[in-house]
């Protein structure tokens, strides 16, 4: 190489070297400048993935005190009772209503109302109570594992101006029943069942007669 370019007049040889020094800019403006920030961005993709991993450990530290925390809330009635609790509603508010010295006047038919994951019932209540015993029974019907709760309430003073007669609407939530799944035999194992079912046993010494399909000829007398 260094023999040809001795070769080579003073003003070749400058070309060349002007040559190959724009040759070697643009390669590096081409290839390796536009990677100068990798190094940058993979190091803040580290530190961002380091970060992420830190919080996550944290979160799974407090995995007992999560569990714990959701144990209490069932315990409390946090869970919204199975679709079978449906048929206790009027005897859970009539129960409370006893226990509270509630006294239930008249009460209207239970309203169903259902979407696809809850059943709602609620019904209207016309009750005579004093003031202390109207409060605590409407406390107890929230508590407990109970999911009723009160949607409307109209309060007046009783004619003997002793006790408080109060129209409320009384809401109770359960959850729906997860659909059986369908059967999926198909039909064609159903009809191969039909079609291998044993016939009657035979008879000892029996004949068996071929069926003709030509019809019956008439009997003449």
């Amino acid at each position: 190489m260094k023999k040809y370019f001795d070769q080579l007049t003073q003003s070749e040889r400058r070309v060349v070297v002007i040559v190959a020094l724009v040759t070697f800019i643009v390669l590096n403006v081409w290839l390796v400048w536009p990677h100068f920030s990798d190094l940058k961005r993979e190091r803040d993709r580290m530190t961002s993935a380091q970060i992420t991993i830190e919080m996550y450990r944290k979160e799974l530290a407090h995995k007992r005190e999560y569990e714990a925390a959701i144990a209490k809330f069932q315990t409390e009635g946090a869970e919204v009772q199975p679709e079978d609790q449906v048929i206790h509603f009027e005897r859970e508010y009539r129960d409370r209503a006893n226990q509270n010295g509630v006294i239930i006047l008249s009460n209207s038919r239970a309203l169903t109302h259902t979407n696809e994951f809850f059943l709602e019932q609620d019904v209207g209540l016309t009750i005579q109570a004093g003031e202390k015993q109207l409060v605590n029974y409407l406390f107890s019907l929230g508590s407990g594992d109970s999911m009723i709760r009160v949607q409307a309430m109209s309060l007046r003073p009783d004619p003997s101006h002793q006790q408080l007669s109060a129209n409320i609407t009384i809401k109770a939530s359960y959850q729906k029943k997860a659909p059986a799944p369908r059967s999926t035999t198909p039909a064609k194992t159903v009809a191969a069942a039909a079609a291998t079912k044993p016939g009657p046993p035979a008879v000892p010494g029996a004949k068996l007669t071929p069926v003709s399909n030509k019809p019956a000829l008439p009997i003449v007398k």
